[in-house]
């Protein structure tokens, strides 16, 4: 089921890099590579589709969406499965069968993608703050205060005329939802625009199955985890799940803990295949949660980024590593995130469980 318009369409603004200047420097790639970063959540995903689409259109070139890592959440799962998005799984492919590679909601230098070094960089289009050193890159669009990386794309199709169908308009209305919280938190102009223009094309049929999703027993007993080991600190909540069953399981959990009432700071951290993933939430602007995931791992090597109400980061373990040196890590990754958030050191059970 389509939605119906009922007035005109949301206007949205021009891109803001000159969108025939970046196609002209893309002529003569034969095969562009376009990844997200891994474990896409659905902004990279609906972005890269919609990046995919426009490249295919305006040029004669050949372009493979590919992933690296998992699509856990069952809302993701959901995404993929009923828009039938066509992703390939990149440790398949022969990157170097392709003239390059373009990033699509992460950069060259970010920590959370692993897209090999030697490959040319033909393209980035992102919203997070910029990471590293660059260098010369034909198509570059990194915009921290412009919108989800979906929004940022929906302005090129619009500006080249190119129609969204039904599905990824539809992709596109659920990475804004998703990614700004309905639009609650760190939403621009260009996403509120950017949701309103893709909804009234959207399947609502489909959004509604992504949105809500069968959910398979190990939801519920991860959830059943989390309730146990979760303490809280005053206005935090801290939760830590030995073992993750996808990566995604954080920022699933610290989504659910920061609605709790008096709740400003939750930090969610877990083990996925010898990397301790963790996802930051906050309802207090008094300080950036991108910029504190990144004073986390500082001392610590690994990677982070994020926005002011939402942030994660990885640090890599040693395999063979004692366990002891894991409890370490947590507690003072958790004691520096309760001192920055200036929330007191001891804490009590969220939930008592007998």
């Amino acid at each position: 089921m389509k939605a119906s318009p009922s007035r005109k369409s949301a206007a949205i603004p021009p891109p803001s890099i000159d969108l025939a200047a970046a196609l002209d420097a893309l002529k003569g790639s034969q095969r562009i590579l376009v990844c997200p970063h891994d474990d896409p959540d659905p902004d990279a995903l609906a972005a890269s589709w919609g990046m995919a689409l426009l490249l295919e259109r305006e040029l004669p070139v050949e372009i493979t969406v590919a992933f690296e890592g998992i699509i856990g959440r069952a809302e993701n799962r959901a995404m993929v499965r009923e828009l039938n998005l066509k992703l390939r799984r990149r440790e398949l492919l022969d990157l170097d069968s392709f003239d390059g590679v373009f990033f699509v909601d992460t950069q060259p230098a970010s920590g959370n993608h692993s897209v090999p070094s030697h490959l040319k960089v033909l393209g980035c289009v992102d919203h997070h703050p910029l990471m590293g050193e660059l260098g010369p890159i034909p198509w570059l669009d990194i915009e921290p205060n412009g919108g989800t990386s979906s929004s940022i794309v929906l302005t090129y199709l619009i500006s080249r005329k190119i129609p969204l169908s039904p599905d990824l308009a539809t992709a596109i209305v659920y990475a804004i939802k998703t990614d700004t919280r309905d639009l609650s938190r760190d939403a621009t102009l260009l996403d509120i625009q950017a949701h309103e223009y893709a909804f009234e094309r959207a399947d609502l049929r489909a959004l509604g199955a992504i949105i809500n999703p069968k959910l398979h027993s190990h939801y519920f007993e991860n959830l059943f985890l989390a309730l146990k080991v979760a303490r809280v600190h005053d206005h935090s909540v801290v939760v830590f799940l030995p073992t993750l069953d996808y990566p995604d399981l954080t920022a699933e959990m610290a989504d659910l803990f920061v609605r709790r009432q008096q709740t400003r700071w939750c930090l969610c951290a877990g083990i996925y295949r010898q990397t301790l993933r963790f996802s930051l939430r906050c309802e207090d602007h008094s300080l950036n949660a991108g910029q504190l995931a990144a004073r986390l791992i500082a001392p610590r090597g690994g990677s982070a980024g994020g926005h002011d109400m939402i942030a994660g980061g990885e640090i890599p373990l040693d395999p063979h590593g004692p366990s002891p040196e894991l409890d370490s890590l947590w507690s003072l990754l958790a004691r520096d995130f309760l001192t920055a958030v200036q929330a007191p050191a001891s804490g009590q059970p969220l939930y008592r469980i007998e």
